[in-house]
Parts: C-alpha cells; structure tokens; sequence
C-alpha cells in the first residue's frame, strides 16, 4: 500500500469539491479509499468520512488518516446507513460542489482535474459524472457502462435504467440540498437522487473517462441484491409519477418502466426458487454444475418466459390502478 502524496498537506479553505464518505466497518479498505484522493492531480477536495455506526477499528483508521492530513474531517453517528451518513457529512460541507466516495472504491488520479473541466465546460448542469470500473477482486475489471463519447442524460434515460454511477458523482450543493439529498429509506439512494434531480428540471452530462474503480464482492455493496434494487427502483419511479412533476409522455414512461423492474423481480425469484429446489435436491455442491446446464438452456426459453412475466406484472399494474 503507497502511502500518501502529501501526508501533511495543508486544508484548502474553501475546496470546489466535498467528497462524503459513509464508512461502516470499512477498516480494511478505507485508507486505499482516501489514499485515492490524496494522489488526486488537484488538490481542490475536501473529504468527510463519517463513521456509521462501525463495529471494527473503522473510525480509529479514518481518525489516524486525518491526523495525517487537515482536509480529512472525520464525524461518526449511529448506524443509520449510507444516506443519513452522506446526508450528515453534507451538512459539514462548504463547497460548491459534493461528490461521494465510497469507503470500499478507488478514485483515477485524475479524477478531480477532469470532473471540474466537465463543470467548467457545462455550467448549465447540475450532475456531473463519468464511467467507471468494476473491479474484481481478482484485480480484473471491466467497463462499468462502456461510454464513447459525452453525453447528457434526460430523465426518460435515466427512468429505463441506471446509468449514473453513484461513487464519483459531482453535484451542485445547493441544488443537492434544494432536493433534500438522499433518502435514507430507498435502497438505491443515488438512482433516487438522480432521478428527484432530473424530474426537478436539472440537468446531467458525463464524460466517458473510467475514472472510478467500483470493488466488486466488498461486504459494503449493496448493488448485488437485484431483486432490492428493482424494488428500489420501483418505489423511486412510483413516487416521480405520484409528485405531479411528470408530462404525460413521462408518466407513460414510468408507467413502463416500472411493469419492467417487475418483469426483472420475476424472473428473479423464478431463479432463486430454482437454485432452491435444485440444491434441496442435488445438494449444495452438485447444484452449481445442474443449475449451470438449466441456466444455459434457459436461454432459448427466456424470452417467452420474459413475455409472459411482463403480462403478469402489467396486469398488476392494472388492477393496482383499478383500485
């Protein structure tokens, strides 16, 4: 592990950009976290790291870091989870902009220097964001979205599927906090975000840099969790058409989009009910190599299979509207 660029570098006094770090039993990865930001080729940043309630020696790490560093706060709470964490943090924040790191993620080196050209060069957003990594922890990655060239986003984009990375993000701090930022009850905090800011008349743009490296398999994700997210994103896209701030062409969007997560949910309990029965019969370690064949072979049946998952939820959809 490197250490620091600067290991006393002094505070910048009013830094462009606040980076909010929720760190709950993150020991193990936050000092790779900061250490990311630290070797940031700008050094207009300050970082929050508030402690969420941590089991381990997770805000004796981030305390030890700070001492190192004076545009390192450190807070703690209770556990509240990721979005009460960001949300207090926000409040200790003066700049200009905020942008979250999570306590398991690495930033590029040059993630700042090109996120404040991407705000220098569209002053008319509100959302700043790029592309990113997967990375595995086999030290593999992968392209997050596969970006080739800018591009804004509009909210029926957004509707039909997350395409904003949550980590990284740059945003405007006073229209965060004109939104009341995260949602501490929604699962998928930053796809909510997102969506309240666009439906609010903001406006997003991202670059497609990969400048930020999401660890895949860390006990901090929650994003692996497919059939909570859908739920997420159901509930974020139901409370968009009940706000009345949709045009009808929005709504009918949303409308779709949701009996589309539905399909998802679906599909997603059938394969968790199949692993299931396979392993009560097979057995844990037999079940991985049927359930591999089943799944292969799925393929030529899934999209009927999809088909008529989708009637199921629109018929749903319809006599929850009937109601």
């Amino acid at each position: 592990m490197t250490e620091p660029r600067h290991p006393t570098a002094p505070a910048v006094s009013t830094p462009r950009v606040t980076y909010l770090i929720a760190a709950h039993n993150a020991e193990a990865t936050l000092r790779d976290a900061l250490d990311s930001l630290v070797r940031q080729d700008c050094d207009d940043w300050r970082a929050i790291v508030v402690d969420d309630g941590s089991s381990d020696g997770t805000l004796a790490a981030a305390q030890a870091l700070a001492a190192r560093d004076d545009r390192i706060l450190v807070l703690s709470q209770a556990n509240e989870g990721p979005a009460s964490a960001r949300n207090h943090g926000a409040q200790h924040a003066a700049s200009e902009f905020l942008a979250c790191l999570d306590a398991d993620d690495e930033l590029a080196d040059d993630h700042l220097s090109k996120m404040l050209d991407l705000v220098d060069r569209h002053p008319e957003c509100t959302v700043f964001s790029s592309d990113g990594y997967f990375v595995r922890s086999d030290g593999s990655r992968e392209p997050v979205f596969g970006y080739e060239n800018e591009l804004s986003l509009t909210l029926e984009d957004l509707m039909a599927r997350s395409l904003i990375l949550g980590g990284g993000t740059v945003m405007r701090a006073d229209a965060f906090r004109a939104l009341g930022g995260y949602q501490p009850d929604s699962y998928c905090e930053d796809y909510d975000l997102w969506l309240r800011a666009l439906a609010a008349g903001y406006h997003h743009i991202a670059r497609p840099d990969r400048l930020y490296f999401y660890r895949m398999g860390s006990s901090c994700q929650k994003s692996t969790d497919r059939i909570a997210s859908a739920e997420s994103a159901i509930l974020s896209l139901a409370g968009l058409v009940g706000s009345g701030q949709l045009s009808d062409d929005q709504r009918a969007a949303a409308e779709r989009d949701m009996a589309s997560y539905r399909t998802d949910l679906d599909l997603e309990r059938q394969a968790i009910r199949l692993r299931q029965a396979v392993e009560r019969v097979f057995g844990t370690r037999m079940a991985r190599p049927v359930i591999a064949a089943v799944h292969s072979l799925s393929w030529t049946t899934r999209p009927v299979r999809r088909w008529l998952a989708a009637r199921r939820a629109a018929a749903t959809g319809a006599d929850r509207g009937m109601r």
